[in-house]
């Protein structure tokens, strides 16, 4: 479902998703995963019309994408060998629900191209 971000929400939103957003590898500090999470939240905002986010979940990136549930995960594991550094990061949507930006999705398809 499009999660929609008025004008003047947009720090609010910002804000809220920070947080989610902060997947990054141990060792980092969480005030540079917030910025670098605000970067993301920036980036994906512009790359939307009209402020819609678009999440997709696990089985969308599998039929988006083509690969199967393994091999997203292996491709975001750095210990494995189909380790993928430019594989767009998941955003945290619950306890245990995890999604990708539609938009970082189709940047990283156009990449491969």
């Amino acid at each position: 479902m499009p999660l929609r971000v008025e004008q003047h929400d947009r720090v609010a939103a910002v804000k809220k998703y920070t947080a989610a957003l902060s997947f990054d590898s141990v060792g980092q500090s969480h005030k540079l995963k917030s910025h670098r999470a605000c970067g993301l939240l920036e980036r994906d905002m512009k790359a939307a019309p009209d402020g819609i986010l678009k999440i997709l979940r696990l089985s969308q990136v599998q039929e988006r994408i083509g690969l199967s549930r393994s091999t997203i995960y292996d491709r975001m594991n750095p210990n494995s060998p189909r380790f993928d550094s430019t594989f767009p990061r998941p955003v945290k949507l619950g306890a245990s629900a995890i999604g990708w930006f539609d938009s970082a999705i189709t940047e990283w398809l156009m990449a491969r191209r």
